[in-house]
């Protein structure tokens, strides 16, 4: 069968959005995804645990049915193969294509034709979650167009078959992320509520099907939810306000440059209400009432549920994507139809160019915390602590920041864990939420991640002999004992040893973006 000419124009634009998307990943080991360097640490301590003296002493592995485990699965699999920054960027690139391709596909199958509009998502593939470091959700948030066109594709097939993809499609969303799983949910909710408006004597029946399509991860969570491990340090449930809610409609553009992100979501916004008005804007009615609860859990969902923060920029993220997939406009014949694409195509370079210039600024901070990581003997116990704010910390460079808010640095020192098997309090170790488990007493002592860090006055409190100091926080109580090193994120600059006063701290290195303090033993 030959290929058909618009086809073969639409594969040649996915080749070259996909390999400009994928371009930054080479120009740095690490990229400046704030969670990233912990997620990484984390694999090496997965794929090293048989045979790391310190690690063995210090970790456990405990898989057992978990949601938000996709990367955990994956790449310590790959770094058998290839060096572990080439597996974990491997994953990364897995993560933007699937994002392209779920789209693409998910269009295809609602209008018919492969349709380079579909392409407009690559927008969206550096989101703000992404920049976070969310790399599980960032996968599963791309599967989701993909298993929403495989559902609508299998729509007619016997109930049965239906039955079995459902839920397999629902399991493997479930294992990448749970904010996947649930949006799947919702969605396929909304498609069943369209085949019930046209057909109610199917309804029951289609009911039926979805709900038990999502019967085992539904299961899953709430055993997860009463048992053990669901006794992760819980950040509940936190409303934001009306200007979070706002800002987090930016979350699908957010990246490094908060002008530029304001800009392209004016572009967005801009170019779908003219199409609306102007009757050039096709919606596909069997995603319209999946759009809608989408968009109701949008509006409803807090900033932070359960263990997850930033809970309702996720939806947002998802939301974004759906409405390209969903979505068509007739562009008219003449000089638009060309302008359109190419100021899209512009703006998309603009992104990528922005992105890739912060990262190629970010080698430096990387040569920094491995210069400290020089410094740091093998299996050396460090705790990460930030400075005072009313002490003249430094202020976080305009590149680590997102949203002009969001600190990007806070798990940089985990790179220890990595060059020398370092313990590093920072590294995440959540029940419920990584495979990994810290031993005693090391479990005293970290894995929450960056959540609440001590200050270096809180430091001085826990040395001191009154009541204050027993109600110092339990990581650390003991640290003069308990910790070999001392890492201070932002610190005081030039003369950092005066903030130190006579705590039992020798400064090894004074950098632009961190300090580094031996304990010393007494």
């Amino acid at each position: 069968m030959p290929i058909e000419r618009g086809n073969a124009l639409f594969a040649a634009w996915f080749f070259a959005v996909a390999t400009v998307i994928i371009a930054p990943l080479a120009v740095i080991d690490t990229p400046l995804l704030a969670d990233y360097p912990n997620h990484v640490a984390r694999m090496h301590v997965l794929g090293n645990l048989d045979h790391g003296f310190f690690l063995k002493d210090r970790y456990a592995i405990s898989f057992d049915l978990i949601p938000n485990i996709a990367m955990d699965l994956a790449v310590p699999w790959l770094a058998r193969w290839v060096p572990l920054d080439i597996a974990a960027r491997l994953f990364l690139a897995v993560c933007l294509i699937s994002t392209l391709v779920g789209v693409a596909w998910l269009h295809r199958i609602l209008f018919n034709r492969w349709s380079s509009f579909s392409l407009i998502a690559a927008l969206f593939a550096y989101h703000g979650s992404l920049m976070a470091g969310m790399v599980n959700f960032s996968l599963g948030i791309g599967l989701v167009p993909a298993a929403l066109a495989l559902w609508i594709r299998m729509q007619d097939a016997r109930a049965a078959w239906r039955l079995l993809v459902g839920a397999t499609l629902a399991l493997l969303l479930f294992f990448c992320h749970l904010v996947a799983v649930g949006g799947f949910g919702l969605l396929v909710m909304g498609t069943a509520l369209a085949r019930a408006r046209d057909d109610r004597r199917r309804a029951v029946s289609e009911f039926a099907i979805v709900g038990a399509s999502g019967f085992l991860p539904a299961l899953l969570f709430a055993r997860l939810v009463f048992s053990a491990e669901g006794g992760a340090p819980a950040a509940g449930v936190v409303y934001g306000d009306l200007g979070w809610k706002l800002k987090a409609l930016l979350a699908p553009l957010a990246n490094y440059n908060l002008a530029l992100d304001l800009v392209s979501f004016a572009a967005i916004v801009g170019l779908f209400l003219a199409a609306w008005w102007t009757g050039r804007l096709r919606v596909d009615r069997r995603i319209a009432p999946g759009f809608a609860l989408l968009a109701l859990g949008f509006v409803i969902a807090p900033k932070a549920l359960w263990t997850g923060g930033v809970f309702d920029q996720r939806l947002a993220v998802l939301l974004a994507l759906i409405l390209v997939a969903s979505s068509h406009i007739a562009l008219p014949a003449g000089a638009l139809s060309r302008a359109l694409p190419a100021g899209l195509a512009l703006l998309f370079l603009a992104r990528i160019g922005v992105l890739t210039s912060a990262w190629l600024d970010h080698r430096d901070d990387l040569a920094e915390m491995r210069s400290a990581a020089d410094l740091i003997a093998p299996g050396g116990r460090v705790l990460v602590v930030r400075p005072d704010r009313k002490t003249g910390q430094r202020l976080a460079p305009a590149r680590h920041r997102v949203f002009h808010h969001a600190v990007q640095l806070p798990s940089l020192p985990a790179v220890a864990v990595v060059e020398k098997d370092a313990f590093v309090s920072t590294l995440y170790a959540l029940p419920g939420q990584q495979p990994l488990v810290l031993k005693p007493p090391f479990d005293r002592l970290g894995g929450r991640g960056h959540v609440d860090l001590p200050t270096i006055k809180e430091l001085s409190l826990a040395l001191r002999s009154d009541a204050r100091a027993g109600q110092a926080k339990r990581q650390i109580q003991d640290w003069p004992s308990d910790f070999d090193y001392v890492v201070m994120i932002y610190g005081y600059g030039p003369g950092a040893a005066a903030f130190i006063g006579d705590l039992p701290l020798e400064p090894l290195l004074d950098g632009d973006i961190l300090d580094l303090f031996r304990v010393i033993k007494r």
